[in-house]
């Protein structure tokens, strides 16, 4: 017997409903994702830089393969750049909708002034690597 957590208005409530589990219709089956990740193939696939210090988890080895044969289609996505976090590559715009209300005047950050050197590095870092 499994109990469900439900999510209502911001509270995490406990319910005593029972979880079924359903069964797959093979969608995600192996043969179906190895035919479906050779379809991808790109001529310029090639392998990731730190391809030994990928942190998969325990699968088999079957498994582990097509994982990373399927990074090798979008290792510039995942390629990581040195002193930064892996870039994604996703046109992602980002606005805060204010309306008429001008956005508030807040400390410009919540750090002690002996580190702004050193967030300013990082950020150039960033910006430098295309990050951000």
């Amino acid at each position: 017997m499994v109990s469900v957590v439900v999510l209502n208005v911001g509270t995490w409530i406990p319910t005593d409903a029972d979880m079924e589990i359903l069964s797959l219709n093979d969608e995600l089956g192996r043969d179906r994702v190895a035919k479906w990740v050779a379809a991808l193939k790109k001529d310029d696939a090639r392998p990731l830089q730190y391809e030994d210090k990928l942190g998969i988890g325990d699968m088999e080895v079957a498994d582990k393969d097509l994982v990373i044969a399927l990074l090798w289609q979008y290792a510039g996505i995942v390629e990581k750049k040195p002193g930064c976090p892996p870039l994604a590559k996703v046109n992602v715009k980002h606005h805060i909708n204010t309306g008429n209300t001008a956005p508030i005047m807040q400390r410009r950050r919540r750090h002690a002034v002996s580190e702004n050197l050193l967030i300013d590095k990082e950020l150039d870092d960033m910006l430098s690597n295309q990050v951000i």
